[in-house]
């Protein structure tokens, strides 16, 4: 039997309005995609927290709680500021939470080496130690299968997809705009199922745009498109 399965109905209710009072907290804006790059980001006012649970709380109780499933885990985002975060931590077995986790800022690493030697394809289709400057690869290529990029978008229209990528939602708070602006997220496409240089040369590919136009973005936006997929 799970542990809150146990517990009586005040100490449900002292959960349950624990996380409803954390949700209920006046949101604050996010840092933006230039205070990450430069590490300036506020350390003592009200942040974005992802907290973690093995079991769902009802989501009737605040329509603002933002939860998701993610494998067998529940998530939550939330705003809370020090002392609230400190104080769930110190009864994060109490509450039935598995972790506490601030909302940090993910971002592409700055430097791409350039025109590297493609020896990527060559060795990962053979185990022997001398390489034969060859790609073997199945008839089937990938086909019917589906490749999920969770970056900063994919230019679907490049020729090395030939038509076989298309645009998911955009996970980034109050964007809409799908394409790639930034390069890195066609990049990775091509080398996951591009034509010239992906593995999986007949495989179809869908953008999930969770990285800004400078490669910058959450923890809690990269966790959104994973449960979409």
């Amino acid at each position: 039997m799970h542990p809150l399965d146990t517990e009586s109905d005040s100490a449900k209710q002292r959960v349950n309005s624990d996380i409803v009072s954390i949700a209920s907290t006046e949101p604050h804006s996010r840092p933006s995609s230039q205070d990450i790059r430069n590490g300036s980001i506020p350390t003592q006012d009200p942040a974005w927290f992802n907290i973690i649970k093995d079991r769902k709380t009802n989501r009737d109780l605040d329509p603002r709680i933002n939860s998701v499933s993610v494998g067998n885990l529940v998530w939550y985002s939330a705003t809370m500021n020090p002392t609230t975060a400190t104080l769930i931590q110190e009864q994060q077995h109490t509450h039935n939470i598995k972790y506490l986790i601030p909302d940090l800022p993910v971002q592409l690493y700055g430097h791409v080496q350039k025109h590297p030697p493609s020896w990527g394809l060559d060795r990962i289709d053979q185990r022997t130690d001398k390489l034969d400057g060859l790609f073997h690869y199945p008839e089937s290529a990938g086909q019917n299968v589906t490749i999920y990029i969770i970056d900063t978008g994919v230019n679907i229209d490049h020729k090395e997809f030939q038509g076989r990528a298309q645009h998911g939602p955009v996970f980034l708070p109050g964007a809409t705009e799908k394409a790639d602006k930034n390069g890195h997220g066609t990049f990775v496409a091509a080398l996951a199922a591009g034509s010239t240089y992906g593995v999986a040369k007949k495989a179809q590919i869908v953008s999930l745009k969770a990285l800004d136009d400078v490669g910058a973005g959450r923890l809690s936006n990269v966790l959104a498109a994973i449960e979409w997929v």
